[in-house]
């Protein structure tokens, strides 16, 4: 017990100060952008359906939220991250409906540059899963909670000190009352 006790205080209390000496004590990360989204047959036959009726237009976007990470090592963070994405049809009478699916997951980022925020990195989440309906003519409705995951690649840029720019290609499945939902993203955000 106590070698355990003495490689755990090691490991986790003295290692992480002399070696992260340069490393922020936390990070918050945001970002935006265009998704791409397929679903079970049933769903994926409705909207294209709704999709090719003249006038309907249909725009999917991605978004990163309420993202917080601790560093693990002078190029890793874990932490945990919302992420969102949307799919909405409008037709020329402002009529439309709306598909929103998030993941609240556990999420971690591995920077292969210098130190975390610099270069390539990759990202993976896992977690909890919730789709939403919107609409200005039917009745909004929410699902259970499902599971879901997210593997991302990306590339960083330190802006200062303290703000990175990261630019992040990602793929997400979600498992939500027997229904699967996919999306693709590419990202656009901050990581300070």
């Amino acid at each position: 017990m106590k070698k355990f006790l003495f490689t755990f205080i090691f490991i986790f209390v003295i290692t992480p100060k002399t070696v992260l000496a340069d490393v922020e004590s936390w990070y918050s990360y945001w970002a935006i952008g265009l998704a791409s989204h397929n679903y079970s047959d049933d769903m994926e036959n409705m909207i294209d359906a709704a999709e090719s009726i003249p006038g309907v237009e249909r725009s999917q976007g991605a978004i990163d939220m309420f993202g917080f990470y601790w560093p693990i090592n002078n190029h890793s963070i874990g932490g945990f991250v919302i992420s969102g994405s949307f799919d909405r049809l409008q037709d020329n009478f402002d009529d439309y409906f709306q598909i929103n699916q998030y993941l609240y997951g556990a999420s971690g980022m591995h920077f292969f540059g210098e130190e975390i925020g610099d270069g390539f990195f990759l990202r993976g989440d896992i977690g909890f899963s919730k789709s939403s309906f919107q609409s200005n003519f039917l009745a909004d409705d929410e699902s259970d909670y499902g599971s879901g995951y997210l593997l991302g690649v990306g590339y960083g840029i330190p802006i200062s000190w303290n703000t990175r720019f990261l630019i992040t290609v990602t793929y997400s499945n979600k498992t939500i009352e027997g229904d699967n939902y996919t999306s693709s993203a590419i990202t656009v955000g901050g990581l300070w």
